[in-house]
């Protein structure tokens, strides 16, 4: 056994050419993919389907190293997949692509108020012809903020609004610079989960916020899932 299988729990041969970095437990959304057999590596759990891998590192900062490994594998476009938390102004459910990603992913940076942060931004074709085919369903572009404390990006809130960041997570900025750094095209797909000073998860939500919330899992999803299929139907050059 590689190194590679050990890592991701199959062999780089068998990876697709579209890989969804994801929670595992996001996995059942994709169903129409066909999914099928689960392999458990070392830091990183494949699930094989019929159009895609679905990639889920065990901690949000492995995610780098999860595109890093992809480099000499099939894969040729890699989406990352999952929740954000919104700055004020987003609402709980609202879809988005991410068109900047900010670097904020030092802790130690953050808590010296060091702000100025270098961006990376997606793949700009392949989120183009995502946004094009949702018509309308993904809300908007949205600058994100890539961090690694929930507490310092309540304290960042502001900085991030005057930045034109309007979401947060844990992955973005490290799947895309991994990305780059490999030579393969990639795109952000989000939803709101929470709202940085006003609703955060910790507080769980009203229960139409929560019905919102699985809604718009499902049908982001679902958007991914049936753009690969289109994509592997009609392959762009």
């Amino acid at each position: 056994m590689d190194t590679f299988q050990k890592l991701y729990g199959i062999s780089r041969s068998r990876i697709k050419r579209h890989c969804i970095i994801s929670p595992l437990s996001e996995a059942f959304l994709f169903s129409g993919l066909h999914p099928g057999n689960t392999h458990k590596g070392f830091f990183f759990r494949a699930v094989e389907t019929r159009f895609a891998t679905i990639l889920s590192p065990r901690f949000s900062l492995f995610a780098g190293d999860c595109v890093l490994g992809l480099e000499g594998s099939p894969c040729e476009y890699i989406y990352l997949f999952g929740s954000c938390g919104g700055l004020p102004g987003m609402r709980i459910g609202d879809m988005v692509m991410v068109n900047k990603a900010y670097n904020f992913e030092s802790f130690s940076d953050m808590l010296g108020k060091k702000t100025a942060r270098r961006r990376i931004v997606p793949d700009a074709r392949l989120s183009g012809e995502i946004k094009a085919f949702s018509k309308g369903a993904v809300k908007s572009f949205a600058g994100c903020a890539t961090v690694n404390s929930f507490l310092l990006e309540e304290r960042y809130a502001g900085i991030f609004k005057k930045t034109g960041i309007s979401c947060v997570d844990m992955e973005s900025s490290l799947v895309l610079n991994a990305a780059a750094y490999i030579e393969k095209k990639a795109a952000v797909l989000m939803y709101v989960s929470d709202i940085i000073g006003k609703k955060p998860l910790y507080n769980g939500l009203r229960p139409r916020e929560q019905q919102r919330l699985e809604k718009s899992r499902r049908v982001l999803a679902g958007l991914l899932t049936s753009f690969i299929r289109m994509y592997e139907e009609n392959p762009l050059t």
